[in-house]
């Protein structure tokens, strides 16, 4: 009854986005967690003025950041204000709302247990992606999710606001956001696009973790292609960084057509262009 009764309290309920409170080793929860909220261990802070809880989280979750918390209540306040990892330049429209965010992904699972196969939960989530052209206003969170993105992150190139804005005066930069019946996604794919000797040099090709599986991907990819066609070019570059995590995007490419030309290159004919699926309605506004 903490949340609805104490008048000190400012957090509520639907500011949780996930708990665990058991017995459990907290290592073993943070990795429930992570996996339930569809994270890496490397998002999470772990915080706890038991050096025995903490040394168990640091050798069993090494991702975690692990901040050491003063005996004394009165002192929290300021070690969270000096803590780097929540320092951020700006804020974008989805962080305001990523709880809530988190929370429609927990619906959504919950809604997917209760339907017979992935095809018709795919069909049932009513899927809605708007594909177009960076407006300003959109280049943060394309900086950001730039910055953030590990798993579905072709190049894993890291880049400012500064270093976008600069880029989109040469390139096509195409975002794509995404609806469903649970809610909105917010934007969650991004695709660097710059013509290049007869080819389309896919700069940058990433999508957030919590869009993946869903088919919007291989919208996106049909997107791409569509593009390249109206430019009436041939070839499709897509140069693969490989990094810890990110081996799926070279995998979805692969599957999708792609050939490995070099280590590091993935080439495909745009003439072989994916399928569109068909549970995803898209809405394109991509002008050449």
């Amino acid at each position: 009854n903490v949340f609805e009764h104490h008048a000190e309290m400012i957090l509520r309920r639907g500011d949780i986005a996930g708990h665990r409170i058991n017995w459990q080793k907290k290592s073993a929860n943070l990795r429930e967690l992570a996996k339930e909220l569809n994270l890496g261990l490397d998002s999470f802070v772990f915080m706890d003025d038991s050096p025995v809880e903490r040394l168990e989280v640091e050798t069993n979750t090494p991702e975690v950041t692990v901040v050491p918390m003063p005996k004394d209540p009165a002192y929290y306040a300021e070690t969270l204000s000096k803590l780097w990892c929540f320092d951020a330049r700006s804020l974008t429209a989805e962080d305001t709302i990523r709880t809530q965010l988190m929370v429609q992904e927990q619906q959504r699972r919950d809604f997917q247990q209760s339907v017979s196969n992935l095809e018709n939960y795919l069909e049932s989530l009513e899927l809605v992606a708007e594909i177009r052209l960076a407006e300003e206003r959109d280049l943060p969170r394309v900086a950001q999710l730039t910055q953030k993105t590990n798993q579905f992150n072709l190049s894993l190139i890291r880049r400012s606001l500064p270093e976008i804005q600069e880029i989109q005066k040469s390139s096509s930069i195409l975002v794509l956001s995404l609806k469903d019946r649970f809610g909105d996604y917010g934007l969650v794919g991004v695709g660097i696009l710059k013509p290049e000797n007869g080819s389309l040099l896919l700069d940058t090709f990433l999508m957030s973790c919590r869009a993946l599986g869903r088919g919007v991907e291989e919208a996106f990819l049909y997107t791409m292609f569509d593009f390249a066609t109206q430019k009436d070019l041939k070839r499709i570059l897509a140069p693969f960084h490989s990094g810890p995590r990110n081996e799926q995007v070279k995998t979805f490419l692969l599957n999708m057509g792609f050939e490995q030309k070099q280590s590091d290159l993935l080439e495909a004919e745009v003439a072989n262009s994916p399928k569109k699926p068909g549970h995803v309605k898209m809405l394109v506004n991509v002008l050449v």
